[in-house]
């Protein structure tokens, strides 16, 4: 019994020996924070090698705190001089219930909570796990930190790096060198990135590469949330997929409904079709391949010689199959046409209320192509007299007032296969308010517009104005024909109003309910209109000497062009004119009241279009 008292008494002085700092030299602390506790140990050993080694050795299911840190070990060998502790075979360190780290070898320094942890670590916090075979945990930060390779498995994420580190307290990892993450929907690659094991958002801070399969970002600013697909990136980042990239100061994107939004300088490319659009302000979405731009957009649609670029206070491009649908919305909220979080105001544009845009299915123009009456050759020249006038009267030829249109219903299977598919990957372009084309060939401007790639028409309304070279055309309304970007015909609904500038401010013009032009080339090759039609030409004689003005009016009128001059005019119904001499022509004969040479709204040059 007595020697039971003596040995329960060694054992207590034994474990008060292992919870103090001994020396001859200093103090025993009495610091409860650093101090390390023993609760339990299957065997003890007491070694007192010399005044800076003095050990305690600990065997089987050994477990230690440290304030709210427990740590558990096969065996440990505690210093009492300098409250370092080395521990072997599946160690686990419980810091406070919130993160568990596991070992096969430790090595703790007590006075300053640093734990190295070495062979198959683990470390987990309940969302993630870490695993390399090197950590370096402080237990009093809460912070780890792995420099020869590590793992990170966060549900069906794998993270990768050779250097890193780990942040308890926030649940953030700090990944460098050689970054990649493996997940079942998404790969990412960069040297640099901040990863929240919680919410599962990375940040990037270096060159990065995301890849879902679908799109690629690339971007070395901004974060991503893998949980729900929605990110924000700066630095001029990069989204693209097979078809579309789009490049800016700001952007951000969300995975499940395909939205991008982009600021600053942005440029989008649809690589497919040859379009470009460059703007300050850009929504989009990935998967209907749709874009709505402000602030100041211009669109490209690219060509090998000669481009179109179309500005507009706000540019809307979709795709053509879902232009019924759009349409529906448009009817719906007529004021307004809600996109993403902007809304834009089209009210004033006329489009809702005054235009029905083209259907995409129900009709389909088929070739334009002008009569094929022989031009005549030389300079030949213009009668100018009413005899002669009428002499060239013509008054059973018919003019074609539109295009030739078939219902889709009357086409081959074949065609309409054809229309289709075009229609599923075919642009169409809508441009609010300021409208603006400019291309080699052709200038125009409006109020607004509509051009589908399915038949390559520009519609252009309110006010529009078209110029080709010394020619202008204005009207209500205009629909123009394009073929490989240059224009082909133009058709002008009401008060069409044709002008040629010849010299200074000699212009010959044609007036008409509705004119029908024709161009060669990019140039004016003949030019109907009909309704009311009124022509005045500036008349010359054989050497191109002018020597009359002649004014006409009839039921239809045609003027035919060579060489960008006006070479013949056929009058058709109920002609009257007038020519008189050079001499006696004054400014109300020779220009209609409607004149006017808009000179000062054309753009020269496509730089005026990102002005």
């Amino acid at each position: 019994m007595k020697q039971l008292f003596l040995f329960s008494v060694y054992i207590c002085l034994l474990n008060n020996l292992f919870a103090q700092v001994a020396g001859p030299t200093r103090p025993i602390p009495t610091d409860t924070v650093k101090r390390v506790d023993i609760i339990h140990s299957d065997r003890l050993e007491y070694q007192y090698v010399d005044s800076l080694h003095e050990f305690q050795k600990l065997v089987g299911h050994v477990k230690l705190r440290q304030g709210n840190t427990l740590f558990d070990a096969d065996s440990v060998a505690l210093n009492q001089k300098t409250n370092i502790a080395e521990a072997f075979g599946n160690i686990h360190i419980n810091d406070a219930d919130s993160v568990h780290t596991y070992s096969q070898y430790l090595k703790y320094f007590g006075n300053t909570k640093l734990a190295q942890l070495r062979k198959n670590v683990k470390l987990s916090d309940g969302k993630g796990v870490l695993t390399t075979d090197s950590l370096d945990y402080d237990v009093g930060a809460h912070i780890g930190s792995f420099k020869n390779g590590g793992k990170v498995v966060n549900g069906k994420t794998i993270l990768t790096s050779e250097e890193g580190f780990y942040y308890a307290d926030t649940r953030e990892v700090y990944f460098k060198k050689k970054v990649n993450m493996v997940d079942p929907e998404y790969r990412l690659a960069t040297d640099t990135l901040l990863y929240n094991t919680d919410s599962q958002i990375a940040t990037f801070l270096a060159p990065t590469t995301i890849d879902d399969g679908t799109t690629r970002i690339y971007t070395s600013d901004g974060y991503y949330n893998l949980k729900t697909g929605q990110g924000n990136f700066g630095k001029r980042s990069i989204i693209q997929d097979s078809t579309q990239t789009i490049t800016g100061d700001v952007l951000a994107f969300e995975k499940k409904t395909g939205q991008f939004e982009g600021k600053g300088n942005v440029v989008y490319k649809d690589t497919a079709q040859g379009v470009v659009l460059i703007s300050n302000h850009l929504y989009g979405n990935r998967d209907k391949k749709s874009v709505l731009a402000t602030e100041k957009p211009v669109m490209i649609i690219k060509q090998d010689a000669d481009s179109i670029y179309v500005a507009a206070d706000t540019l809307f491009s979709g795709l053509q199959r879902d232009l019924d649908s759009l349409q529906k919305v448009f009817r719906q909220q007529k004021d307004t046409v809600a996109i993403k979080d902007s809304v834009i105001n089209v009210k004033d544009s006329g489009i809702i209320n005054t235009i029905q845009l083209p259907p995409v299915h129900d009709t389909v123009p088929t070739d334009i192509k002008p009569d094929n009456k022989p031009r005549p050759q030389g300079k030949k020249p213009l009668k100018e007299t009413k005899e002669d006038i009428s002499k060239v009267t013509e008054t059973n030829t018919a003019t074609k007032d539109s295009a030739n249109i078939k219902p889709i219903a009357e086409l081959t299977k074949a065609q309409q296969d054809s229309i289709k598919a075009r229609s599923d990957t075919m642009r169409f372009v809508m441009g609010f308010h300021h409208v603006r084309i400019f291309s080699d060939s052709m200038q125009a401007v409006s109020d607004s517009m509509f051009f589908s790639a399915v038949d390559s028409v520009f519609r252009l309304f309110q006010s529009p104005v078209v110029w080709s070279k010394e020619s202008q055309i204005t009207g209500d309304t205009m629909y123009l024909y394009t073929k490989l970007r240059k224009p082909e015909r133009l058709y002008v609904f009401e008060n069409g109003l044709a002008i040629n500038r010849i010299e200074k401010e000699n212009y010959n013009q044609l007036k008409g309910r509705i004119i029908n032009g024709f161009f060669k080339e990019g140039n004016i090759d003949n030019i109907k209109a009909k309704g009311n039609a009124e022509s005045i030409y500036f008349a010359q004689d054989e050497d191109s000497s002018y020597i009359g003005v002649n004014r006409t009016s009839a039921d239809m009128i045609d003027m035919y062009f060579l060489n960008k001059e006006l070479k013949r005019v056929v009058f058709r119904n109920q002609v009257k004119g007038k020519t008189v001499p050079m001499r006696e022509n004054k400014s109300d004969f020779s220009k209609f009241p409607e004149f006017k040479w808009w000179d000062n709204r054309r753009p020269k040059t496509k730089f005026e279009l990102f002005q």
